[in-house]
């Protein structure tokens, strides 16, 4: 069977069909094989660095967690795909039942991984902004495991609720090979869209409201210190962080100030390999748009533990003495407990 399309006869093809050659299906084939070797790697070291290292298991490191399982969900989800792309004959094995659990958990991922970062975001600016009693109160450790269970649960049940209402369905797509979204009817568009609405606007409006916050904090802070230095150049200055009426009462230092804007370089490197497929997924009839876009939306899987193993100090020395790159004791557990009573410098995050 003889699986190369000619692209003229593409125009002719009915509304919502698309039809892929056998180098394109081998071509996405071998990126999802790829993404998913670099996605294990990735986010299986980070958890195993978090598991090894008592210092990164902290409350505040719950959400980086919470964004390395789904980016490693992601990943597992993919090999289903690969078994429906390089089959000539439809889908291969005699139920769906493996593609259809790959679809679901492709999905949930995907919205796993966006509230994660909502969560971090939030994080991020309780620490900064708010004061040391403010932290203590809203990220307690059973309100964060109220915020990880939402992050999860309402993509969840996003996902499983609008087929059982016979709005779209997930499994094995006879048009694109992969283990997604199927059907090109009015109820598959009005899924994606559902899935579309509930997935960004709340995460993007965290995440922008929080980091705008964070910068804003940090420029006022700055402006405040250097206007008393000037008013007293005698007397040393003494940079510190803080908003309104109590200060952390710690040294701003060239390293805290790299870590606030590695962790925002990181939130917006994913956000735009995110853009691509959530407006694709709103777009009609665009199904060729939807599948190459995906390519690059798959990649902020490894992404993410690329950025931290590279770029956090604390992330870069645990996979460096779990690579046996460095020598030296591991951290004490005693920090991790001096942590837990302590509000925490930006250093930690």
């Amino acid at each position: 069977m003889d699986n190369t399309t000619n692209f003229s006869d593409l125009g002719n093809s009915t509304p919502g069909t698309m039809v892929l050659s056998t180098s394109e299906r081998v071509g996405v084939s071998v990126m999802y094989l790829v993404i998913l070797i670099l996605s294990i790697g990735g986010n299986g070291g980070l958890i195993v660095a978090v598991t090894r290292s008592k210092s990164l298991q902290t409350r505040d490191n719950a959400f980086v967690v919470c964004l390395s399982v789904a980016n490693l969900m992601t990943g597992l989800s993919l090999p289903w795909s690969v078994v429906g792309l390089l089959s000539s004959e439809g889908w291969p094995l005699t139920t769906e039942v493996p593609c259809q659990l790959a679809g679901h958990c492709l999905i949930i991922s995907f919205g796993a991984n966006l509230y994660s970062l909502a969560g971090i975001a939030i994080n991020r600016v309780l620490i900064i902004v708010a004061s040391p009693s403010t932290y203590q109160e809203w990220w307690t450790p059973a309100k964060v495991a109220v915020m990880v269970t939402v992050a999860w649960v309402l993509p969840f049940l996003t996902v499983l609720i609008p087929p059982l209402l016979s709005v779209g369905t997930v499994g094995y797509d006879e048009n694109d090979h992969t283990c997604s979204f199927v059907g090109r009817d009015q109820n598959g568009h009005g899924y994606q869209l559902a899935l579309t609405m509930v997935f960004y606007p709340i995460p993007i409006v965290s995440i922008i409201v929080s980091y705008v916050v964070i910068f804003v904090t940090i420029q006022h802070n700055f402006r405040h210190q250097k206007k008393q230095c000037a008013a007293a150049p005698s007397q040393p200055c003494d940079f510190s962080w803080g908003a309104g009426r109590e200060s952390r009462k710690s040294h701003v230092k060239r390293q805290e100030l790299h870590i606030t804007l590695n962790l925002f370089i990181n939130v917006c490197v994913v956000f735009l390999l995110n853009l691509p497929y959530g407006i694709a997924l709103v777009l009609p009839d665009h199904h060729r748009v939807v599948l190459f876009s995906s390519l690059v939306f798959l990649m902020h899987s490894f992404v993410h533990p690329i950025l931290y193993g590279f770029r956090h100090p604390q992330f870069n020395r645990a996979f460096r003495r779990m690579l046996h790159l460095t020598r030296g004791p591991r951290s004490p557990i005693g920090s991790a407990q001096q942590h837990s009573l302590q509000i925490p410098s930006i250093t930690q995050l």
